[in-house]
């Protein structure tokens, strides 16, 4: 198939499924603690690299215990897509690592949250895709890419992917100290499921 008529496959798509009722779907998930979380099939995580003295390099692990998912569908066509969470509740399990985390690279006593927005609508079913988002950080909208994939299962919006980042570009300071330097690029990978409302019977 040529690109011409994917693009326009996948506007007259758009454009059937907006003619749907849009139905909300939004989900609130809390964590007690980094363990909790860490075992959880939902979740946000994020991954960098530091290297000591220039010789040894390792990797260091977080995951947010408390955050937010909303959006509508529309038939397949799942849009407004909105992430969000609380700064404080990013968890790197190391408590000196967690407060330059919050205080100096996100500034959280000012800055409380950071905000996701895709940009345009995902198709449950449809294989892994890179979409365009907006994320809001430190008070500051940058453009990001993030790929996903999405089936419905068991009555659930079943929901991955995951991105890589950089703190230059997010103008994040940078946490290294004079022992280790941290890689400006980290990763954020995701997992969220959304039970779907249930439709109304069709009346006979």
């Amino acid at each position: 198939m040529s690109k011409f008529y994917a693009i326009l496959l996948l506007t007259c798509s758009l454009l059937l499924s907006w003619q749907l009722p849009a139905q909300s779907l939004s989900k609130s998930f809390s964590h007690k603690d980094f363990e909790s979380a860490e075992k959880s099939s939902d979740y946000i995580k994020f991954e960098g690299k530091s290297t000591k003295f220039g010789l040894v390099t390792t990797s260091f692990g977080g995951i947010v215990k408390d955050f937010s998912v909303s959006a509508e569908k529309r038939g397949q066509a799942i849009g407004n897509i909105i992430v969000k969470f609380p700064i404080e509740k990013m968890d790197t399990d190391s408590e000196s690592r967690d407060e330059k985390m919050h205080g100096l690279c996100f500034d959280s006593k000012k800055y409380k949250e950071l905000k996701i927005e895709f940009k345009r609508p995902i198709f449950a079913g449809d294989k892994e895709k890179t979409v365009d988002a907006e994320m809001t950080i430190r008070g500051k909208k940058k453009k990001i890419k993030i790929k996903i994939s999405a089936v419905i299962e068991a009555g659930k919006l079943v929901a991955k992917g995951g991105t890589t980042l950089d703190f230059e570009y997010l103008e994040i300071p940078d946490p290294s100290i004079a022992i280790a330097s941290v890689d400006k690029n980290f990763n954020i990978n995701f997992n969220v499921a959304i039970e779907l409302p249930k439709e109304a019977p069709k009346k006979k």
